[in-house]
């Protein structure tokens, strides 16, 4: 039998096996019980992928991707008839003739009646209720109707969906993952650590950090990333709040029990309004400070007594016996009205 040329080898191997089987073999696929796979009708241990074309024969354990895998595998043929096979040479099979890729209509999943399953998924991740629900409101999270997948969506400028990405809800067996069919990669989104961005991401013209950046333990390191990620003239917009910001909250607590602290870390001395400007401006060419006038007017005590419990200090271990004398003392300091001052403000900043 006549060799095969290096150009008829890379060409055999540009057909997938999925292709192969539904264009050649139809009759011989299955549905297999897995979503997402097909069987072979005479070999019901062989499994194939249909997205990633991926098979593997598991009473024979051999696999593969490409048809050509697939040829010389499990129909036995040998490898220059296989090659010579899918190149047309043999004529019991013709390739197509190759046509450019056409895009995929993008269509999100239809939602379920509710989110129940999602709440349940996230909560158990920890993720807090208000953020779910937040997400929820903003239609970038969702509960699909079919197989209640959480639904993370990507919008672009105008708030139209460009991308979803999929997530089982259900805890057994190896969790389900994928991308919506037609999904615009623009507009993904990835949870990674700010000290050590992606290698993807490059070449942004705008990155926001948004009262972020005091939770960060090295922030020298983090702002390199962002250098790094940030076109030349782009810029970096950061949020964060100053020494001042709510102090008659932490006032009132303390006058009532010096020992209460409402946060045991000052964050703002982190990074503030007081001293982020010095952090960063060895890494931008210009850094602003823009701070937004703003304060709260209670008279009622409900929503302060929510706030001042809801903190992560030592509050709550101080106020447990002391609840209905705590009450009171705050009915009375907001019966005439009560005043907190809002201290926050960004850095914008070119890169």
């Amino acid at each position: 039998m006549p060799g095969v040329t290096e150009e008829q080898i890379t060409a055999a191997k540009q057909m997938s096996a999925i292709e192969f089987l539904r264009r050649y073999r139809p009759g011989q696929l299955v549905k297999a019980e897995s979503r997402g796979e097909f069987q072979l009708k005479e070999h019901d241990s062989f499994k194939i992928n249909e997205t990633t074309s991926l098979w593997h024969w598991k009473s024979r354990d051999v696999g593969g991707k490409s048809a050509l895998d697939y040829l010389i595998k499990v129909e036995g043929l040998k490898f220059v008839e296989a090659v010579q096979t899918l190149c047309g040479e043999n004529p019991s099979y013709v390739p197509p003739v190759s046509q450019p890729e056409q895009p995929k209509e993008f269509l999100l999943p239809p939602a379920a009646e509710n989110n129940r399953r999602v709440f349940a998924y996230l909560l158990k991740r920890g993720i807090d209720r208000k953020v779910i629900e937040a997400c929820i409101r903003a239609g970038i999270l969702y509960e699909s109707a079919d197989y209640h997948n959480a639904v993370f969506v990507g919008k672009d400028e105008t708030g139209t969906a460009r991308y979803a990405f999929l997530r089982g809800t259900y805890t057994r067996g190896n969790p389900f993952k994928a991308e919506v069919s037609g999904s615009d990669k623009r507009f993904s989104f990835a949870c990674f650590d700010c000290h050590s961005f992606p290698s993807s991401l490059s070449a942004f013209d705008l990155i926001i950090a948004n009262h972020v950046l005091f939770y960060c333990n090295d922030l020298p390191k983090v702002f390199k990333q962002i250098q790094r990620s940030l076109k030349k003239g782009g810029h970096f917009l950061c949020s964060t709040y100053g020494k001042r910001h709510m102090i008659e909250i932490s006032e009132l607590v303390q006058e009532f029990d010096s020992r209460i602290v409402l946060s045991a870390e000052k964050l703002y001395e982190q990074f503030g309004l007081e001293n982020g400007e010095a952090l960063l401006k060895p890494y931008f060419s210009d850094v602003q400070c823009i701070r937004y006038e703003d304060s709260i007017e209670l008279d009622r005590a409900e929503p302060l007594i929510e706030y001042i419990l809801s903190c992560h200090g030592n509050q709550n271990q101080m106020l447990l016996e002391r609840y209905h004398e705590f009450r009171s003392f705050v009915e009375k300091k907001t019966a005439h009205g009560f005043h907190i001052t809002k201290d926050a403000g960004i850095f914008l900043c070119t890169f």
